[in-house]
């Protein structure tokens, strides 16, 4: 669970940091003249490969719910 809380964390914040540069870099005209894109790239991959936030909430709210559950079913 704590896996998925990091990850869930760090994706919201890689996605908020990576859509604000992207605007405030190409409102300015100069996006291709730095990383900035490959770095959201990469965030986008990694959503991809390791599950963005929707998921990990997801999974989060499973492991919880089954713990509940067995919890409830050993009392």
């Amino acid at each position: 669970m704590a896996v998925s809380i990091a990850k869930m964390y760090a994706s919201d914040a890689a996605r908020t940091v990576g859509n604000r540069g992207i605007q405030i870099q190409g409102g300015m005209g100069f996006t291709w003249e730095n990383d900035l894109h490959l770095y959201y790239r990469r965030v986008k991959a990694s959503e991809t490969s390791f599950g963005d936030s929707t998921f990990h909430r997801e999974r989060i709210a499973r492991l919880v719910i089954d713990s509940g559950a067995a919890s409830v079913q050993g009392a």
